[in-house]
């Protein structure tokens, strides 16, 4: 081709409604098998076989594209004087505008079994764009929700079934990005957390590498974000039939409500209702000293209906000592908020199902 012709061709394609070019491709396509082939092979989506290296390289440099869609997304709020600006942000329509087609390229990929190209837009969109965004400009949270579109596919793709390979890709990833404090609370409806729960079961070593992420997590998280991960870890123990290390945990952390709260569960589950109300008495202690007095109007609501299962299966027993029982934790309840009206309830109740129980009768006498 000569410099003139080549020339010609860059400017025909400068000034060429991008329409024309399409309906001509389209066109000289359908007629021209070895124009179609050709340009299938350079253009299709379709994933190309990767001899040299284990993952090939994506498409497109999409951070690049990413950071594109800020600049061009900037605004700029003016002071007094002309070239005085206070607040340089960006609006957060406009860049949310810019990045849905990469979402859209994504899905593209997706259609056509490539799910390398759409696994790698959708980690640099998660990766990049809490590189420049600030919630301060993103009132609506438009720039959230394709961060959160991202997760959204990358969580569907690990609900497929994706090879040894594709799902190394994904969680190599993830082991790397996932202690980045720019991911906390960048998501408007989900988290980037959300993914390690497909990796403990499908990923090669994925549990002991989950544990090593989730421990780490603990080690280094403020007090709330910690309970979180104590639990996280409760529950990954006990999915993966670690119910020795389950309960060690347990035991470590039970100072956090929520991890008492597990305990509590498992005590009434197995009906250990004497253990279940000396955990909810030292947790009730714990929280007065702490002061965090929702959590003792919590865990009393929560003493007041264990009392309530003790004594109705005490009643049961045909023994003193039980009837013994009853009378005192019916007293007992009468201290609780709205345990009066309760203990009034029970009693005529015992009274009218346990008549034939001198015993007990004269231990309910005691109780008012």
């Amino acid at each position: 081709m000569t410099m003139e012709s080549n020339d010609l061709l860059k400017d025909i394609l400068a000034h060429t409604a991008t329409s024309k070019l399409k309906q001509f491709i389209s066109e000289y396509a359908n007629d021209h098998a070895d124009f179609r082939n050709v340009f299938l092979e350079k253009f299709s989506p379709k994933p190309k076989p990767k001899p040299d290296s284990k993952h090939k390289q994506p498409e497109e440099d999409y951070p690049r594209i990413i950071k594109k869609a800020f600049d061009e997304g900037e605004s700029r709020s003016h002071g007094k004087y002309r070239n005085d600006y206070y607040d340089i942000g960006f609006d957060a329509e406009a860049v949310s505008n810019k990045l849905e087609p990469l979402l859209d390229k994504a899905r593209y990929y997706l259609r056509h079994d490539n799910r390398e190209e759409a696994i790698h837009i959708a980690q640099n969109l998660i990766d990049t764009i809490p590189d420049y965004w600030d919630e301060n400009f993103d009132y609506e949270g438009d720039v959230q929700v394709i961060y959160d579109e991202a997760i959204d596919l990358l969580e569907d793709l690990l609900n497929d079934k994706l090879t040894t390979e594709q799902m190394e890709l994904i969680f190599s990833w993830y082991e790397r990005v996932i202690g980045d404090e720019k991911h906390n609370y960048m998501g408007l409806n989900t988290s980037l957390e959300v993914l390690e729960n497909y990796f403990a079961a499908d990923a090669a070593g994925g549990f002991e590498r989950v544990l090593r992420i989730v421990d780490k997590r603990i080690a280094i998280s403020e007090e709330y974000e910690k309970q979180r991960a104590v639990v996280e870890k409760i529950y990954l123990l006990e999915e993966n039939n670690r119910e020795a290390a389950a309960d060690q945990t347990i035991e470590q952390y039970l100072f956090f409500p929520d991890v008492r709260a597990i305990r509590l569960k498992r005590l009434l589950t197995a009906e250990r209702y004497d253990d279940a109300i000396r955990l909810l008495q030292e947790g009730i202690q714990i929280a007065r000293e702490k002061k965090t007095m929702g959590t003792v109007n919590d865990w009393q609501k929560e003493l007041l209906s264990i009392y309530l299962q003790y004594v109705q299966q005490q009643a049961t027993i045909t023994d003193k000592e039980a009837y013994k029982r009853v009378g005192q934790t019916l007293i007992w309840m009468k201290s609780f908020e709205g345990g009066t009206a309760v203990v009034r309830q029970l009693i005529n109740q015992f009274r009218e199902t346990y008549k034939r129980r001198p015993y007990m009768m004269k231990e309910l006498d005691r109780v008012f």
